[in-house]
């Protein structure tokens, strides 16, 4: 069997989505299933040029567009694309093509809350760009691309049993026959040794892409300021991340004038600052699994997080491996750590945390994969 990924990038330190692929893919091909790649942004060299097409979505035309993809997918005898929840009449056009010459099934992984759209803040243009949507399609933007990919997939994989109410009502799904659950798996190859638990420095993580309207990150700092108006200063917080916010978060932070606080921008080694920590610190306002909290349980960092995606309570049972906030409870979520920092259970949680992280490895969510990928081809 061979399977077809698609996706905008390739390399998986840029995000959860391109971590995902790779973990899988890694997988799938040490279980003997050819994997193979379609992206139109970053390359990641470590997967060979045979296995992989960059393709151009602006500017290549149409018909050498259509020749050279659906060439790659006979030459690679694919049975099955997987699509990372992309989008684009391109690809729209393509896939119609693979489902009227019945060569190959497809997947689409929905990475996102179903909700998501609610909570981005849009520019006039935005703004505009979703009137126009609505006047010729009935839908805005979002909810329109969902529902194109709902349409030209067998399979449509949702990141949480969870979710599924909220996307069936929200983007007005009728037949539910194709809608699936598969979460994420972990991240990373190694867990932290339960041994080293006890030499965990007093460091809180934050590991997080640096978008506010999404990640909430100065909500964080000001739980932050408060811990620090408390005179708990044998604490360190560590920020790690990238994004188009970054000025306007760093700017914030001087503002606060946080004195424990250490941004060290995108990290080449990410583990290392979650076997480091005790805390990890998520505030988003919307996540669709929130990876970063597996990598947390992963190497035994205790994460605190507000109450914001049903997705959260399929990794974290809170006072057990985790604490779950109410959304916005800024002053809760820093007596909640206050709490931990002094307490004497500190080692508890965090084994605890390692231990729950299991559920998620790949071998288990793998062979969700295998059983999918085998009931679709089994209909061929």
């Amino acid at each position: 069997m061979n399977v077809l990924f698609v996706e905008e990038s390739l390399d998986p330190s840029l995000g959860g989505i391109e971590r995902v692929t790779y973990c899988l893919s890694k997988y799938l091909t040490k279980r003997g299933i050819g994997c193979y790649f379609i992206y139109y942004q970053n390359d990641y060299p470590k997967i060979e040029k045979q296995y992989k097409l960059k393709v151009d979505l602006k500017r290549q035309g149409c018909k050498e567009f259509k020749i050279e993809v659906l060439s790659f997918v006979e030459k690679n005898e694919i049975d099955v694309v997987i699509n990372q929840d992309q989008y684009h009449w391109r690809l729209e056009m393509i896939y119609r093509e693979l489902i009227n010459i019945g060569s190959c099934k497809i997947i689409n992984c929905f990475h996102l809350s179903p909700d998501y759209f609610k909570y981005n803040k849009l520019t006039i243009k935005g703004k505009l760009k979703n009137v126009v949507y609505k006047l010729f399609t009935g839908y805005t933007p979002d909810v329109y691309v969902r529902k194109k990919n709902y349409e030209l997939c067998d399979r449509f994989v949702l990141l949480s049993q969870n979710f599924m109410n909220d996307f069936i009502n929200l983007y007005g799904v009728t037949d539910t026959h194709k809608l699936i659950s598969i979460s994420n798996p972990l991240s990373f190859d190694e867990s932290l040794d339960i041994n080293v638990i006890s030499q965990k420095k007093k460091q809180v993580l934050i590991i997080s892409r640096l978008q506010e309207s999404h990640k909430n990150i100065c909500s964080a700092l000001r739980i932050w300021k408060r811990i620090e108006d408390y005179q708990i200063f044998d604490w360190k917080l560590v920020l790690a991340g990238y994004g188009r916010d970054e000025k306007l978060i760093l700017d914030y932070m001087s503002q606060l004038e946080l004195k424990n606080v250490c941004y060290v921008g995108r990290s080449k080694n990410p583990q290392k600052l979650y076997q480091e920590s005790k805390i990890f610190m998520m505030t988003s306002n919307f996540e669709g699994f929130g990876m970063t909290l597996t990598e947390a349980l992963q190497n035994a960092c205790v994460p605190f997080v507000f109450n914001t995606f049903s997705s959260l309570h399929d990794i974290i049972e809170s006072d057990y491996n985790g604490f779950i906030i109410p959304a916005k409870d800024e002053i809760l979520y820093a007596t909640k750590m206050i709490e931990f920092m002094q307490g004497k259970n500190q080692d508890k949680y965090a084994v605890q945390a390692l231990e729950s992280s299991r559920k998620f490895s790949i071998e288990n969510i793998g062979l969700q994969w295998i059983h999918l990928l085998n009931e679709l081809v089994g209909y061929k």
